[in-house]
């Protein structure tokens, strides 16, 4: 399943190139702002920090709502455009706001909370300081399935949607990790390339593309009666690689 999610991801960002680019230039301009920012401050505090970066976790988590919309767009072979990015704006506002305070809380937590414990030598700093380790990760691990579920479940509450996003990361928590790596090394060579590859319409195109494989395995589970452990991913795929054959003219084998 891994080596075909890599090769669709490639070929929806291709497919879309062009508001792909448009989507990325948005968190470009993000991004300068947020340098700009930070030079403009001559001397910061930790309330200070906390601000700043609540305010780029808002900008960030504010336009992902939208991008998701279309990167669902994207993988289900479609050709989504405007409309799509702000249709999810008046529909799943309440969504962003949850995934804002998640994101802040477990981003201040690993770059304001882990400093500070550390710096009590002791077992309790050490061990708070892991404690606020594994909360970054987890929850990072769990908010890659956020945005996807809230655009393929659009009828559910954001409660709602958090709690399948945890119930997806605990039951597939090798594939979470797999796909917060790939987002690591998206989000590095992004870096490199001024903000436009893969850019993060490519990281949630990723995302996107694995939460629909996830999902159709527990469709085909539940209609086939069958073992998750053992199920073939080529039987749950077959329909998303004859899509591909019919794009590409060739097979796609895992």
């Amino acid at each position: 399943m891994i080596g075909f999610h890599f090769k669709k991801c490639f070929f929806d960002w291709m497919d879309n190139l062009a508001s792909v680019f448009l989507v990325n230039f948005i968190y470009v301009i993000i991004a300068i702002l947020t340098v700009l920012s930070v030079l403009a401050i001559s001397e910061i505090n930790s309330a200070g920090t906390l601000v700043l970066i609540a305010v780029i976790v808002m900008l960030v988590d504010l336009v992902s709502l939208g991008t998701s919309s279309m990167a669902y767009g994207w993988v289900r072979l479609g050709k989504p455009w405007f409309r799509d990015f702000i249709h999810p704006f008046k529909k799943h506002f309440t969504h962003f706001l949850l995934k804002w305070a998640i994101d802040f809380a477990g981003l201040a937590t690993v770059v304001i909370g882990i400093p500070y414990y550390l710096t009590i030598l002791s077992f309790i700093g050490y061990a708070s300081a892991l404690v606020c380790f594994w909360f970054g990760i987890l929850s990072f691990l769990t908010m890659q399935y956020f945005y996807p579920l809230s655009a393929m479940m659009e009828n559910d509450k954001p409660v709602t949607t958090l709690k399948k996003s945890m119930v997806i990361m605990w039951d597939n928590l090798g594939y979470s990790f797999v796909l917060g790596l790939k987002g690591f090394f998206e989000m590095i060579l992004t870096v490199f390339t001024a903000g436009f590859v893969p850019g993060f319409s490519g990281i949630n195109i990723s995302r996107a593309c694995i939460t629909k494989f996830l999902m159709l395995r527990y469709t085909y589970v539940e209609e086939n009666h069958a073992d998750k452990r053992t199920v073939s991913w080529d039987d749950i795929l077959e329909e998303e690689k004859k899509d591909n054959i019919k794009r590409f003219g060739k097979a796609e084998k895992d």
